[in-house]
């Protein structure tokens, strides 16, 4: 007989979530400029613990998630959410491979702000807020889920930049996710009727499918035309997003292939008018790695997208897109907990030069971009 396994949905899981975000902001000094809307990418990691009994499940989850959206008055401030995190209580019902949920916890907003300052000067703020939000989790295996939900950071709150006042109102977030559950039998026949042996040991492989999610940091380097006489800016900030790929194994050479998807947020200005930013990365990369038993030591490149946006002193501010694909290269080391999870840590570089017009009259130039980032991952059998 095999030995008893933790129920469908229950224990230890982590994953990682790519979605959409938007917001509302005011700014007190522009009492006649309308409320502006500001929208981006979110990417990043998710922890938790779930109880069942029955068809009822209930756990607490927490995330932490890179964020990019932000807006301006239409003059000299600009404000940006860059991170939102949560700590939440998780109650839904199972139907078999189901599960359809309600969530609501704390949640934390942090915000950076700059005005007309040369350098530029950036002002950060934080708040707690209540969060509440859904969604649905499909058990595609017994240790690996998707998911699809909605979260709410409910009410608003004030920070100064610049002498002036902004506001920024509820958020609202729709992401896609995938987790790995710890306590998950890796055969499907766990819950079968019929006795069964206990599953066959398999030796260790990093060939097959994974997916899995990552977050980090990045940072590069800012030109702007008009202004040749101001040093360079550095953009820096969080990075998060989705990750999938294919492994082949010979002996201890391991090879394959990778795509990724990243929301970012490396935002900097020329201290006057314009002001650039980078929310949105993505490549797809070969790896080539040695692997020592569970421990695996990589290279990779290949090619990458880089998206950017910029503005100026415009009313209503007027978003100007640049969008440019370049080399990555990297490295990592991964390491696996079993034979379906892993954990890494890796550098990417996405190198050369990108020139978009950040206003009519201005060109941004955004250097070299590096990223660090830390990665949890399911690898299919």
């Amino acid at each position: 007989m095999a030995p008893a396994a933790a129920p469908l949905f229950a224990g230890w899981y982590v994953g990682g979530h790519l979605g959409y975000a938007w917001s509302r902001f005011d700014f007190s000094n522009f009492s006649s400029f309308p409320q502006t809307k500001g929208n981006g990418p979110v990417g990043g990691l998710q922890l938790g613990y779930n109880y069942r009994t029955g068809n009822i499940i209930w756990g607490f989850e927490a995330d932490a998630s890179a964020a990019n959206f932000g807006t301006g008055d239409g003059d000299y401030t600009r404000t940006n959410v860059d991170f939102l995190s949560s700590l939440r209580g998780r109650l839904g019902i199972a139907f078999d491979r189901v599960l359809v949920y309600g969530t609501a916890g704390i949640g934390y907003v942090h915000t950076k702000s700059a005005g007309n300052t040369t350098p530029l000067h950036w002002q950060y703020a934080g708040t707690f807020r209540p969060v509440v939000g859904g969604g649905i989790e499909y058990a595609l295996r017994n240790n690996f889920t998707l998911r699809g939900e909605v979260l709410g950071y409910l009410g608003k709150h004030d920070f100064d930049v610049s002498g002036d006042t902004a506001t920024v109102k509820n958020i609202w977030v729709a992401r896609f996710g995938v987790n790995y559950l710890f306590d998950g039998a890796d055969n499907s026949s766990r819950h079968s009727a019929f006795p069964t042996k206990g599953p066959a040991i398999r030796p260790f492989t990093w060939a097959g499918y994974y997916v899995g999610g990552h977050l980090g940091y990045g940072w590069g380097r800012f030109d702007f035309s008009s202004f040749p006489t101001a040093p360079r800016t550095r953009g820096n900030g969080p990075v998060g997003g989705l990750h999938t790929g294919y492994n082949w194994q010979s002996g201890n050479i391991v090879w394959g292939l990778e795509a990724d998807a990243s929301a970012a947020n490396l935002y900097t200005g020329d201290g006057n008018y314009d002001y650039a930013n980078v929310n949105f990365l993505a490549s797809l990369r070969g790896r080539l790695g040695v692997a020592f038993d569970r421990v695996l030591v990589y290279a990779t490149a290949g090619g990458g997208y880089v998206h950017s946006k910029g503005a100026g002193s415009t009313t209503p501010l007027h978003w100007r897109y640049g969008n440019m694909y370049r080399p990555v290269v990297g490295g990592g080391i991964e390491y696996a907990y079993n034979n379906n999870f892993s954990i890494r840590a890796e550098a990417l570089g996405y190198l050369g030069n990108q020139t978009f017009n950040s206003t009519s009259d201005d060109t941004a130039t955004i250097k070299n971009i590096w990223v660090a980032r830390f990665g949890v991952t399911y690898k299919f059998d």
